[in-house]
């Protein structure tokens, strides 16, 4: 009996791992046609705007029907927030392994900056639409766009952190955070105009330099100095 038992229970077992192996491999599939779609978004929404951005024409880039996109986005306003909400986790992952590291607050933002003009130099066309498309985040869906916008808060905390342990002169965090925000969108916007007329894409390697040296003399508390 108890053989008997065992034997007929296996099946139930077999079954078991055979819905999970379909269950990982719907999710890659997932996975892999929302990325593909993405991509294709990207690379429209950048030569068109948003508002010129139709989702047959998504789907054509993307080398799918349009039935597909409708599969896992139920509107184009869908696919714009999650380029933000792939972008943003990005970043958050980052800051969050940044934040084990044993290194100083000028050291980290400098990182950060490195981490965000890289991702822009490998596709431009992903610059232009985080740049040209965030004014969405006005509609109450854009959540993803939304949090975005929330960015510079990580470097305000970067900062104070480092305020608070006498790495770095008193100052206004909160303000010099939108600074160095607003200075790395200025430069985004002066790739993209670059990238337009042909240009290369130094302009992010001398960038850094320059912010870094800016930030490493006027932030850092010299001995002495309270």
């Amino acid at each position: 009996m108890a053989h008997g038992y065992g034997t007929r229970f296996k099946p139930v077992e077999n079954l078991s791992k055979s819905r999970w192996r379909i269950n990982i491999c719907r999710e890659e599939v997932v996975k892999i046609k929302k990325e593909l779609i993405r991509k294709a978004a990207i690379d429209v929404i950048a030569e068109n705007g948003f508002f010129n951005a139709t989702v047959d024409r998504i789907a054509a880039r993307a080398g799918v029907a349009v039935g597909t996109v409708y599969n896992y986005f139920e509107k184009k306003e869908d696919i714009l927030d999650y380029i933000f909400q792939v972008e943003y986790e990005k970043r958050v992952s980052f800051l969050e392994d940044l934040k084990k590291r044993d290194t100083g607050p000028v050291e980290k933002i400098r990182e950060i900056m490195n981490m965000h003009f890289s991702e822009m130099k490998k596709n431009p066309n992903l610059a232009r639409v985080l740049l040209r498309e965030r004014g969405f985040a006005e509609q109450d869906k854009m959540i993803h766009i939304k949090k975005f916008e929330k960015l510079p808060a990580q470097i305000k905390d970067i900062i104070q952190e480092g305020v608070d342990k006498g790495l770095i002169r008193k100052c206004n965090p909160e303000i010099l955070s939108v600074f160095i925000f607003g200075a790395v969108e200025a430069l985004m916007t002066k790739f993209i105009l670059e990238s337009k007329s042909g240009g290369t894409s130094d302009i992010f390697d001398a960038a850094l330099e320059e912010m870094s040296n800016l930030l490493e003399k006027g932030l850092v508390q010299s001995p002495g100095e309270s």
